[in-house]
């Protein structure tokens, strides 16, 4: 037997459970968050909600407005700069500081963050069951 995780699936696979056709980050947030928040080891997975008086009275968890994934080279942030509008960015990291930081399109994102789900799950057990709870 031997330690090293077997492949689950290829990147484009998770993409495509990633994507989400919206423009929504609170939808896209809470799709995300949802999925991988309690799954993926312990600070891996942030995600910063903007709670209205209504949501603090019903215990309910509030609106995303940000989502950071950070990875051993990478941080993954999905911000709200303004209603209905998602700014994606991928900075790269070394040993936790910022070196370079980029604006990329959704899709790129997404396909960032399944590579680095991808690539987890090989050899992290919680990150290997996330994604297949992701995949379905």
């Amino acid at each position: 037997m031997t330690d090293e995780l077997e492949p689950i699936s290829s990147v484009d696979m998770v993409a495509a459970a990633l994507r989400a056709d919206t423009s929504d980050l609170n939808l896209l947030g809470q799709a995300l968050s949802s999925k991988l928040e309690s799954l993926l080891p312990a600070g891996m997975v942030e995600v910063r909600r903007e709670k209205s008086l209504s949501n603090r009275f019903s215990k309910r968890e509030g609106k995303v407005i940000a989502l950071t994934i950070r990875t051993n080279n990478q941080v993954l942030e999905l911000n709200q700069d303004k209603p209905g509008h998602i700014n994606p960015q991928i900075s790269q990291s070394v040993k936790g500081v910022v070196i370079s930081r980029r604006s990329v399109e959704l899709d790129d994102w997404l396909l960032a963050l399944a590579s680095e789900l991808t690539a987890l799950a090989a050899s992290n057990a919680n990150a290997r069951n996330a994604l297949i709870n992701l995949l379905g």
